[in-house]
């Protein structure tokens, strides 16, 4: 088995995946660096996410959900996600080494890798099921039976990625071999205007229509693995909690005229996953390492705000946010949006994002993870050496240089934000809406409170209208936005068409065009959200859902279900 979790660790995974959380793609790309001409890590784990067919990949769609994989540096990858990918990995390795001779390891003479490298479980539901993972009851002790937790995880998974080595040309381009073939081609093409040098002849072998890497590119899929697998199984053993964050509201909209700036908060809490105390496999560890634990509730611990905006005057911030958690584990970061002029607003609507990235580190522990992480590794080196190809032998010191930042706890939150401009220009990090000037239909008419609440989740309450838009909810755990712009230059085709280049131009993969609704449509994927815009003669509506959870299934499906009860009442 590649790599093997204690049901504490997978608990911690499972918890850290629910809220959404993990390592963002530019972390994981300055953390494992990539040779020139090669995907960075962010895009290699976002190729595979997207395009492989394996029962690994699929659940780590699942835990994702939809995402704009061309922006692989800005997206969260959940831990587990991570060690999805490590199985993947391991189980690809073998089958490069043992396809030329039937199915055989051609290293160890073994059976086939299908059964050395990964057990594959029954998937359960959501999250919990974790394909090429096997999870093993908690053992207590585990640090004073170091040996067989190194043997049974890391040293499985660096024994598999060993056989990182280019084969003879495989007999088939199915299986394992292709479908992870597929997410690196996925990889190359998504990173495009990254990566320094596209797929080559000399670095992909194609068998049956499928492109299989070579080196260097195995290279770094053995460097990538090899690292996340060392990361994981420390971080999820020493960090049993995760950061949930939530932004209220869910979306706002800058001030217009003489209004003030609109409040909003964003706040970060600890979630325990019900513990109460430290699990029996690191209060161990931690008496192997002579270290007394602190206080399981990180109470008092300090947190770090960084909030990003594009473009760069959506909001205020507010200089009185905490800077360490209270009683309850929990800490908030408040802002003010800005004010646009009431000409100004009556322009083209864009939507822009505000970004709040909370860390907490815990002085009090960083002795404890330090001194359980040298316990945990201090056997590695001499299992892997003369198993591992040179590229890896500089990962225990990349994970153990990086290891501090590593065990920060981290959350991310993403607030979109709706300005104008008065012209049609617009940026390459805003989203094209519809006008919300020259309203004469009145857009709660158009969805129902019953309606939104079917693609909510919950019943939102009447909708509020303001004549100019319709907003049902408040934002969490979600909310819906109708708007409607009617008449000669304000909704007829010409103004749609504009709306619609100007969104394909600046979304990429997070646009589409919608068949079949009104006299056109378009859709465009907003983080936890979607939004679509379609006309009738000369009305635009828009439809816009957004959720606080950022795994939620399909967005874009409820979306149009909407859009299409709007359409019908036109």
């Amino acid at each position: 088995m590649p790599l093997q979790l204690l049901q504490d660790q997978a608990t911690a995974m499972l918890l850290e995946a629910r809220a959404g959380q993990g390592m963002a793609g530019a972390d994981l790309d300055a953390l494992i660096p990539s040779d020139a001409g090669l995907p960075p890590t962010s895009y290699l784990l976002a190729g595979w996410v997207s395009a492989s067919a394996s029962p690994a990949a699929a659940l780590a769609r699942r835990i994702m959900g939809v995402r704009d994989w061309t922006q692989a540096p800005s997206i969260v990858f959940p831990g587990l996600v991570l060690a999805l990918y490590v199985g993947d990995a391991s189980l690809y390795a073998n089958a490069l080494s043992s396809a030329p001779n039937g199915g055989v390891n051609s290293r160890t003479g073994g059976s086939s890798p299908a059964t050395t490298a990964a057990r594959f479980v029954r998937p359960t539901t959501g999250v919990a099921a974790a394909a090429f993972i096997s999870m093993r009851p908690t053992v207590v002790g585990i640090c004073s039976k170091v040996q067989g937790f190194i043997d049974g995880t890391i040293g499985a998974v660096f024994d598999a990625l060993g056989h990182l080595e280019a084969p003879q040309a495989p007999s088939t381009g199915t299986g394992i071999l292709g479908s992870f073939g597929a997410g690196l081609q996925a990889a190359f093409d998504l990173g495009a205007g990254i990566v320094n040098g596209l797929i080559d002849a000399g670095r992909f072998l194609v068998v049956n229509g499928v492109k299989l890497a070579t080196q260097p590119i195995l290279d770094q899929i053995a460097r990538v693995a090899g690292v996340l697998a060392v990361a994981t199984s420390i971080v999820s053993l020493l960090r049993p909690w995760t950061l949930r964050m939530d932004a209220v509201p869910g979306a706002t909209r800058k001030a217009v005229g003489e209004e003030p700036g609109l409040p909003g908060t964003v706040s970060a809490t600890v979630d325990l996953g019900g513990l109460d105390q430290w699990p029996a496999d690191i209060a161990d560890c931690a008496q192997q390492a002579g270290v007394p634990l602190p206080p399981l509730k990180p109470e008092g611990a300090p947190i770090t705000w960084t909030i990003e905006q594009s473009p760069g005057d959506l909001v205020t911030e507010d200089s009185g946010r905490a800077t360490v958690l209270d009683h309850n584990a929990r800490a908030e970061a408040g802002y003010a949006t800005t004010e646009e002029s009431e000409d100004v607003a009556k322009g083209d609507p864009l939507v822009g994002i505000v970004k709040a990235h909370a860390s907490i580190r815990r002085k009090e522990i960083a002795d404890l993870q330090m001194k359980v992480s040298g316990l945990l590794l201090d056997q590695i080196p001499s299992l892997v050496r003369g198993i591992l190809v040179p590229i890896l032998e500089p990962i225990l010191a990349e994970v153990l240089g990086a290891l501090p930042a590593l065990l920060d706890t981290n959350g991310y939150a993403s607030v979109p934000v709706v300005y104008h401009e008065m012209s049609t220009t617009t940026t390459s990090s805003s989203t094209t809406l519809t006008s919300l000037a020259g309203v004469s239909i009145d857009p709660c008419a158009l969805v129902t409170e019953a309606e939104a609440a079917a693609e909510l989740g919950y019943d939102p309450g009447p909708g509020a209208d303001d004549g100019t838009h319709c907003e049902y909810g408040s934002g969490t755990p979600g909310a819906i936005t109708v708007t409607v712009r009617t008449g000669p230059g304000q909704g007829d085709d010409a103004v749609f068409q504009q709306s619609l280049a100007a969104a394909q131009s600046q979304t990429s993969n997070g646009f589409n065009t919608v068949n079949g609704l009104g006299d056109g449509a378009f859709a465009v994927l907003l983080g936890p959200g979607a939004l679509i815009a379609f006309h009738t003669g000369d009305t635009i509506v828009v439809v816009f859902i957004r959720f606080a959870d950022p795994h939620t299934p399909n967005p874009s499906a409820q979306a149009q279900a909407l859009a299409s009860a709007a359409a019908a009442r036109l």
